[in-house]
């Protein structure tokens, strides 16, 4: 099952702040740091995920796939990262399917749309 930009809402960005800016109110009320955390832990968390995801997808092992593209998903829906999310998503429902085959072309999207959002928390948060 193949997922491209053409499957994702066109014109979305990259992160939809919305959710970090939630985060930036909290801060506000006594909860300094929180977002820059957040990201930080994400950023950190993201890289060994898509680790895991690689080497799920080189062994062709479906079940790790699976754990991985759903961690993916729910890591980057929590930051904004929508787009990220959407493709993970449909990653973990293919790999739940007894059809399924290891398709690095859609990780390579998923590897791209990361390093997108990674840029855009960056820039904004200042760190790498």
């Amino acid at each position: 099952m193949n997922h491209d930009a053409a499957d994702l809402p066109a014109g979305e960005p990259a992160i939809n702040w919305s959710r970090l800016d939630e985060m930036r109110r909290m801060e506000a009320e006594g909860m300094p740091g929180l977002a820059a955390r957040l990201v930080r832990v994400y950023l950190e968390n993201s890289q060994r995920l898509l680790g895991e995801l690689q080497a799920a997808m080189a062994s062709a092992d479906a079940e790790a796939v699976r754990r991985a593209a759903h961690s993916i998903k729910s890591t980057s829906a929590n930051i904004g990262a929508n787009r990220l999310s959407q493709l993970a998503r449909s990653l973990e429902h293919a790999a739940q399917t007894a059809e399924w085959r290891a398709d690095q072309a859609v990780v390579d999207q998923i590897m791209a749309e990361h390093q997108a959002a990674r840029l855009c928390l960056a820039e904004r948060f200042a760190v790498e």
